[in-house]
């Protein structure tokens, strides 16, 4: 035998002994980080297998869902009475399911209060409801909100905006025609152009107390509170108003 035969014959001897050794090492050390592995989960009363399948099964486990709303106005809870009959307003005209949302706490302990409405879980769902905002000029904003049955709209299609060609409207009262321009611009937190729409149903219509109120809320929102309150006690002295009453007694707290 040549002597660079025998070389490489015990090169290749090496070469396997090593690699042995190498492997139960590797097993060594893997059966142990394995041993440890499971004498830790013992000491926390797990069983690894177990555990595995629950990890798997959390993982599979579906989120919240999130719907897609339209939101039609923000306010304040002290104005929650007028929310509600803003929110049946905007049903009237075809919104569907609407509700309103309380969100968070402000500073001066005012609640935030959301009007939502026609929920859907496709955001596509929303055009039709979208396309009767725009019909009717109102403000509005495209929210996520969590999915809920109650509140979910099935038939998007019925908020739609009446055709063209449909029977015209009855010709609104000009007091209330006034006093509704007015309402929307305080939800829309315009209070100046409330207080003009306000001031034109009060020349209207002395005798109805709606524009007075929100004229005098619009001044109180506007930091005017000292006019509001002069505001309210001047019509009580001019007319015995429940809700003026217990308007001045808020703006007095």
């Amino acid at each position: 035998m040549q002597f660079e035969e025998l070389k490489e014959r015990c090169r290749k001897y090496y070469l396997k002994k090593r690699l042995k050794w190498l492997l139960g090492l590797a097993l060594l050390v893997g059966g142990g980080a394995g041993a440890l592995w499971w004498l830790d989960l013992q000491a926390q009363g797990q069983n690894p297998a177990t555990t595995t399948r629950q990890e798997g099964q959390e993982a599979q486990e579906p989120k919240n869902r999130e719907c897609h709303v339209i939101q039609l106005f923000y306010a304040h809870d002290k104005f929650a009475q007028e929310i509600e009959r803003y929110r049946k307003r905007m049903e009237g005209l075809g919104f569907q399911k609407c509700f309103i949302h309380k969100g968070k706490l402000l500073a001066n302990n005012n609640r935030q209060l959301f009007l939502y409405c026609n929920m859907v879980e496709n955001k596509r769902d929303l055009q039709p409801a979208i396309r009767l905002a725009k019909y009717h000029g109102l403000d509005y904003i495209v929210q996520k909100h969590p999915c809920d049955g109650n509140h979910l709209v099935q038939d998007p299609q019925r908020s739609a905006p009446p055709p063209v060609h449909s029977t015209p409207n009855k010709p609104q009262d000009p007091y209330q025609q006034a006093y509704q321009r007015a309402l929307d611009y305080f939800y829309k937190e315009q209070y100046h152009k409330a207080m003009e729409w306000a001031e034109r149903a009060n020349s209207i219509d002395k005798s109805k107390e709606e524009a007075w109120l929100l004229y005098a809320q619009s001044l109180y929102l506007l930091g005017r509170k000292d006019e509001a309150r002069y505001l309210l006690r001047s019509y009580l002295e001019y007319r015995d108003s429940p809700k003026a009453r217990k308007l001045l007694e808020e703006f007095e707290e």
